[in-house]
C-alpha cells in the first residue's frame, strides 16, 4: 500500500510531465490524475487547487542549498571567493538534467505569466543584487578594477550563463550539437569558463 509521500510523489511528477507537455493552461487534473494512478479527489486531498499544484512544482525547480548565500559573508574574507562560491551556490541551486524544468520554465519565460514574476522576483532578483553587491564592494576595497563594461551587464552575463544555459538544454535536446553544448561534465565547464572570464574582467 503507498504512503501519503509515495502518493504525492507521484502526483508531482505526473503534474511535472503534464505541465511541461501542455502548459498551466492547457494541464487537466483529470490527466494527471489518471497519469498519476490516483482519484481526483486525492489530488484535492494533497493540493487545495492546481495553481498550489503548480506552485509547488515551480519550488522544485530551486534546490535548496546548504550553504545560504547569506552565510557566504560571514564566511570568507576576499570579495573573489565570495563571488565563487556565490556563483557554485546559484548553479547548485537549480534542479540539473530535467527535460520537465526547462520546458516549464521557457514557457513561462515566453508567457510572461504572474508565475513567471514569481521565479523571477523570488529567486533570480535577489541573488542578482547579491552578485552585485559583492563586486561594488570589491571594487570600492580594491580587490576589483573598475569593469570597463556595466557592472550590471556582468551580472546579467552570470546568470545568462548560469539560469538560461540550464532552460535552453531542452532545445538543444535533438540536434546535432547537443553534447558539445551539454557534454557530462557541463557544469564543471561552464563554472571554470565564468572563473576565468571574471578573472579578466575583474582581477587586477
Amino acid at each position: 500500500m503507498n504512503t501519503d509521500n509515495d502518493t504525492v510523489s507521484k502526483i508531482l511528477q505526473s503534474a511535472r510531465e503534464i505541465f511541461a507537455e501542455f502548459g498551466f493552461e492547457g494541464a487537466r487534473i483529470d490527466e494527471i490524475a489518471k497519469r498519476a494512478g490516483v482519484n481526483k479527489a486525492m489530488i484535492y486531498y494533497h493540493f487545495k487547487s492546481k495553481e498550489e499544484l503548480y506552485q509547488k512544482i515551480l519550488d522544485s525547480f530551486f534546490i535548496t542549498d546548504p550553504l545560504i548565500i547569506d552565510q557566504i559573508d560571514k564566511e570568507t574574507h576576499s570579495y573573489w571567493e565570495k563571488l565563487t562560491r556565490c556563483i557554485y551556490s546559484i548553479s547548485n541551486r537549480v534542479e540539473k538534467n530535467k527535460k520537465e524544468r526547462c520546458s516549464i520554465i521557457a514557457r513561462e519565460m515566453v508567457s510572461h505569466g504572474n508565475m513567471f514574476r514569481m521565479i523571477r522576483d523570488t529567486y533570480w532578483i535577489p541573488e542578482y543584487k547579491k552578485i552585485k553587491s559583492i563586486i561594488q564592494q570589491g571594487i570600492e576595497v580594491g580587490e576589483f578594477k573598475v569593469p570597463n563594461q556595466p557592472i550590471d551587464l556582468i551580472v546579467f552575463t552570470i546568470f545568462s550563463h548560469v539560469i538560461y544555459y540550464r532552460i535552453n538544454e531542452v532545445a538543444y535536446m535533438d540536434s546535432e550539437i547537443y553534447q558539445d553544448l551539454y557534454p557530462p561534465d557541463n557544469e564543471k565547464i561552464l563554472l571554470d569558463y565564468l572563473s576565468y572570464l571574471l578573472k579578466f574582467l575583474l582581477l587586477k
